[in-house]
């Protein structure tokens, strides 16, 4: 019992100094089930210990309420909003009405299982709960290089390659640096959707293990403009269709690191080519709105003859144009290199690629590095003017941030 309190007494202390001093670099605050409403949900530990804290509207410490660790019975806890306050039970227990609860941990090997509507997660670090109107908001403080590992195993860790695991973790935590300060204001960093970066779990499917392995050697790793030495943009994408795009043409925003390229290497690969079949009347109108003029026979004639030797970036009719990413969306295709061929009553799209078409083309990537070369050479192929560089000189730019609210 003795020892019990000396650990409580030690979390305590070590919980409330990191409230109060600057937010710790290693770590990273992430929203999760950031597209869900949720006034509930259920919390259970799968690894090592942790100890639940009660917070004020301030973040500051009120109370150490419980202590569990994985060799504990299982027990789950439920929580849940009633009314100005957050309700804490386990089982028909009632442990009391708190403003904000936090599931804090100090060992980087503890992870847990949260359950939101149906779904459950397994995730590694602390969780932190608080009132967001009527429901309830998550998030995940944990260790950047165990978010770098989930964040690539929910982004694309389907395909058993390490030097384009290696890749994607230094993107990821490019990424990450760049926008620390992103939801600042809301008391976290980032998060858990393609706002952010997807980061759907702990990595531990099948590619688990290489996945860590390729954290682990890329440490610190990030990419950075030459000139400048700022961690860049790190735009990626599923597939170019054999050329990428400037995010000047995707986006309207000039980022010298991202041009566009001839890129034979995402040729031939799964997603490189596809069709849609959409309704003649359906394109024609579309396409006369958005150009703002009438369906002449001149203007059809330019639709079933639209083809892209290369890359293009706009439909052109006469001295009129219109961004082809809002035909992408509003058709829902996989990208905007496409061609059009006239039958019957249709418009079949023969397409390349998938995504935005800016910055590393995921299966580009991937067959470079099944024909041997290293997330190095991965990564200045498809982004100019950049080197790769130690995060260790950007700590102490994210230990001087403003301080999150919790």
């Amino acid at each position: 019992m003795k020892k019990l309190y000396k650990r409580l007494l030690f979390v305590f202390w070590l919980f409330f100094l990191t409230l109060h001093l600057k937010a710790v670099p290693s770590d990273i605050k992430i929203r999760i089930f950031s597209n869900e409403n949720f006034s509930e949900c259920l919390f259970r530990i799968k690894n090592g210990e942790y100890f639940l804290i009660a917070l004020d509207k301030n973040g500051g410490l009120v109370d150490t309420i419980y202590y569990v660790h994985s060799k504990s019975p299982e027990i789950l806890f439920s929580i849940q909003r009633n009314g100005s306050y957050i309700s804490l039970k386990i089982g028909k227990k009632h442990l009391g009405n708190f403003y904000a609860i936090s599931f804090i941990t100090t060992d980087t090997s503890s992870n847990f299982l949260i359950h939101v509507n149906k779904k459950e997660r397994w995730y590694d670090g602390s969780l932190i709960l608080l009132p967001n109107q009527q429901n309830l908001l998550a998030i995940n403080q944990v260790n950047l290089e165990q978010y770098v590992a989930g964040v690539v195993e929910s982004e694309g860790g389907n395909f058993p390659q390490l030097e384009y695991f290696k890749a994607q973790a230094v993107l990821a935590r490019t990424f990450a640096i760049r926008n620390y300060n992103k939801h600042l204001r809301e008391g976290y960093n980032l998060k858990d959707d393609i706002s952010s970066q997807v980061y759907l779990s702990r990595a531990y499917y099948r590619n688990s293990d290489l996945i860590r392995q390729a954290v682990l050697e890329t440490r610190d790793t990030i990419v950075v403009d030459s000139a400048s030495g700022a961690p860049i943009f790190a735009a990626f994408h599923a597939n170019s269709g054999g050329h990428t795009v400037c995010a000047e043409d995707a986006w309207h925003k000039k980022l010298p690191n991202l041009i566009a390229k001839p890129d034979p290497y995402s040729e031939g690969m799964n997603s490189y080519e596809w069709t849609k079949k959409l309704p003649k009347k359906d394109v024609q109108e579309y396409i006369a709105r958005k150009l703002q003029t009438k369906l002449t026979p001149e203007l059809i004639a330019a639709i079933e003859t639209f083809k892209q030797p290369t890359r293009l970036n706009y439909f052109r009719y006469q001295n009129k144009s219109f961004p082809l990413r809002d035909f992408r969306f509003h058709f829902q295709l996989r990208s905007t290199y496409f061609d059009i061929e006239p039958d019957g009553n249709y418009y079949i799209l023969k397409g390349k690629g998938n995504g935005h078409g800016v910055g590393l083309s995921q299966e580009g990537a991937i067959n470079m590095a099944s024909q041997g070369f290293t997330y190095r050479e991965i990564i200045y192929f498809y982004y100019e003017n950049v080197k790769l560089e130690s995060l260790s000189m950007y700590r102490q730019l994210m230990a001087e941030a403003p301080q999150l609210a919790f």
